[in-house]
C-alpha cells in the first residue's frame, strides 16, 4: 500500500479540499461529478482501504466507485503511466499468477465516462443529496425510500413558481409561491426538456408538470432508458426510480 499511498500523495494539489482524516482514508470534493455546486466546502469524495488491503475511491454524492488504478488514470494519465511502471518495477501484484481484479476494478472499466446535462437551468437550485438531513425535502424522499442514486438527480425549489418563469417566462404569477421537490426531464442528448415539481403541503395540487421543450414527449426516463432492451413504462418519475430501464408518463397518455 506504500506505492498506492505515494501516488495519492502525488496527485493531492489536483483535488479539491483534498485531507488525510487518517492513516488509511483520505477526503476531497469528487473531481468526477464536480461535488456540490452550491456549496464549495462539501466534500464527499474519499479514498479508502479496502478489506483485502489496497484502496478504493468513493463518491457519496454521484455514487461512483473506481480502482486506485482507474482513478489515477481520470485524474492524470501520466502519473498513471508511471504508478504501472513503478509497480511492475517492484513486482506489486503481478506474481507467477496473473493479479484478479477486484469487483469495484471489473465494475469500473464497465462504467460509460458520466455525461452530464448540456443545459440544465437547474444552477440555482440545490441537489437533494446536498441538503442537510433534517431538512423536510431531504426527508420526503428518504422516506419514499427512493434510491441514493438519484438524490443528486433531485432538486429543491423554495419558490418553484419563480424557478419556473426563469425557464419559462411568465408562465406562473409569483404569488403564493412554495417550495417543491424538482424532478428533472431530460432527453436522449441529456438536455432539460421540462420538470416535474412534488408539493408537500396538503392543501395544494400534488404535481405540476412544466414543459420547456413542447415538442418533446412527456416522458420521465430518456435519458437513461435503453428502448432496445425490454423496458417498462410507469405511471409517475418516482415509481420508475425503483424499476431498472424503465420510462415514466407525466400524464394520462403517451405516444
Amino acid at each position: 500500500m506504500w506505492l498506492e499511498q505515494k501516488y495519492i500523495g502525488l496527485i493531492s494539489n489536483r483535488l479539491d479540499r483534498f485531507k488525510r482524516v487518517k492513516n488509511n482514508l483520505f477526503n476531497f470534493r469528487c473531481p468526477v461529478c464536480g461535488d456540490s455546486q452550491k456549496n464549495k466546502y462539501k466534500a464527499r469524495g474519499f479514498i479508502f482501504e479496502k478489506k483485502d488491503g489496497g484502496y478504493l475511491y468513493h463518491c457519496h454524492n454521484c455514487n461512483i466507485t473506481l480502482g486506485i488504478d482507474k482513478f489515477l488514470e481520470t485524474i492524470d494519465p501520466i502519473v498513471h503511466k508511471e504508478y504501472i511502471k513503478e509497480k511492475l518495477s517492484s513486482g506489486l501484484g503481478f506474481g507467477s499468477k496473473p493479479r484478479v481484479k477486484s469487483d469495484a476494478e471489473v465494475f469500473a472499466e464497465k462504467m460509460k465516462t458520466p455525461v452530464f446535462a448540456k443545459k440544465s437551468g437547474l444552477s440555482n437550485l440545490t441537489k437533494i443529496s446536498s441538503l442537510d438531513h433534517n431538512h423536510r425535502f431531504k426527508q420526503y424522499v428518504a422516506s419514499r425510500k427512493i434510491p441514493n442514486s438519484y438524490h443528486y438527480k433531485l432538486y429543491y425549489a423554495p419558490k418553484f413558481k419563480e424557478f419556473v418563469n426563469t425557464l419559462v417566462p411568465n408562465k406562473f404569477d409569483a404569488k403564493n409561491d412554495e417550495a417543491r421537490l424538482v424532478i428533472p426531464f431530460l432527453n436522449e442528448d441529456k438536455e432539460l426538456i421540462g420538470i416535474q415539481g412534488r408539493s408537500l403541503e396538503p392543501d395544494s395540487i400534488r404535481y405540476i408538470t412544466i414543459m420547456i421543450d413542447n415538442n418533446s414527449p412527456k416522458v420521465f426516463g430518456l435519458d437513461t432508458c435503453d428502448r432496445t432492451k425490454t423496458h417498462y413504462i410507469l405511471e409517475g418519475p418516482i415509481d420508475s426510480m425503483f424499476i431498472n430501464n424503465s420510462l415514466a408518463m407525466a400524464g394520462g397518455s403517451i405516444d
